[in-house]
């Protein structure tokens, strides 16, 4: 998903969508845009209205077209209240009066994140051991965690991780377990991953 717009889950996000018309003005009653997410109709603008009948009911009073751009063939989309099954490809469909048939003009890949909680590290002893337990939650895509002891990752054995995902929000949260030996003071990290945000938060606690 490189080349997709990542949007945040509950924010809005820019669908965007130009036509080169040089420098000429066009009238709003000659414009005709339909935004469409395969056979749904996401937007619909035709001759200078809104035609809200035909939208798909997930996109109703979520989304918003500038009219004082369209004359510049600006037809970008704005998309609110972003959420997991918007995960789609979007396309921008142009049609001049006057002019014909109808023009596709853009195809946007829209993909979604949601920043993870600042991870919380907890430690309970259990003689010789020391079991750590790191959580976060609010996220997605599914995150990576890794563990560092004194700045070393532990074996992988010694790490037992759980990731659930609630059935309405579809947002990940995780709880990963760390068993160490510990004969001296230790400092132990705990990192939440999100690769499609680029994003890392890390808990620390000295033991």
């Amino acid at each position: 998903d490189k080349d997709c717009i990542v949007g945040i889950i509950g924010q809005s996000t820019l669908l965007p969508c130009v036509y080169k018309n040089g420098n000429q003005d066009m009238l709003l009653s000659d414009i005709g845009i339909e935004w469409r997410a395969d056979s749904v109709v996401v937007y619909s603008f035709v001759y200078g209205k809104e035609i809200r009948e035909v939208q798909g009911k997930d996109y109703a009073n979520r989304t918003h077209l500038f009219t004082e751009v369209l004359k510049k063939g600006n037809f970008s989309l704005r998309l609110e209240d972003i959420k997991v099954k918007d995960i789609q490809y979007y396309k921008c469909i142009f049609n001049r009066k006057g002019f014909g048939s109808s023009e596709p003009l853009d195809q946007v890949c829209l993909t979604v994140a949601a920043h993870y909680t600042d991870p919380v590290v907890q430690r309970d002893a259990e003689g010789g051991e020391a079991q750590f337990n790191c959580s976060s939650g609010q996220g997605f895509p599914e995150p990576t965690v890794h563990w560092l002891i004194n700045g070393e990752r532990p074996p992988v054995d010694t790490v037992r991780s759980t990731v659930t995902q609630e059935p309405d929000t579809k947002l990940f949260s995780v709880r990963s377990l760390l068993t160490a030996n510990v004969t001296q003071e230790i400092i132990v990290s705990c990192t939440i991953e999100n690769h499609r945000l680029k994003e890392n938060k890390t808990s620390a606690v000295i033991y």
